[in-house]
């Protein structure tokens, strides 16, 4: 005989287990503005121009317009804690999320055309901007 209570435990369990993982991995650009009343598209699009704008003001070292690989990893090491560095994505998977033409370097177009894949989400345009643009918008104004 089947008991009712194990069968419903055990699909709450593997629920429990495998949804938080699917959402994330499925996560999507999230358009709807606060309230959820409409897709708010320009705003999301208008915070990763800002980003996208402070990533060449403050981790392009030799503003030279493009961000490589090494201005990035300098990113990673002086503007996150030692902390936070293995939560962030590294530096390999940040070059091939946002480097659209595969020159080794990250420019403007490259960030504006991997839309998909780079800063695509409200929850990596908001830890981008607590943890790489504002801190370094808080050293450059000490110095």
């Amino acid at each position: 005989m089947i008991n009712f209570f194990s069968i419903e435990f055990a699909t709450f369990f593997v629920l429990a287990l495998i949804l938080p993982f699917t959402l994330a991995a499925g996560e999507k650009p999230n358009w709807k503005d606060d309230d959820g009343s409409h897709d708010d598209k320009a705003r999301f699009n208008q915070t990763r121009m800002d980003m996208m704008n402070c990533t060449l003001a403050y981790i392009d070292r030799n503003h030279d317009g493009y961000v490589s690989e090494e201005e990035m990893e300098w990113g990673r090491q002086n503007l996150l804690s030692w902390y936070e560095r293995p939560w962030a994505e590294d530096t390999e998977t940040i070059m091939r999320n946002c480097d659209f033409d595969r020159d080794g370097r990250i420019s403007r177009s490259d960030m504006e055309l991997s839309y998909s894949t780079c800063l695509n989400t409200e929850k990596k345009l908001s830890e981008f901007n607590k943890y790489i643009c504002k801190r370094a918008k808080d050293k450059a104004s000490k110095h």
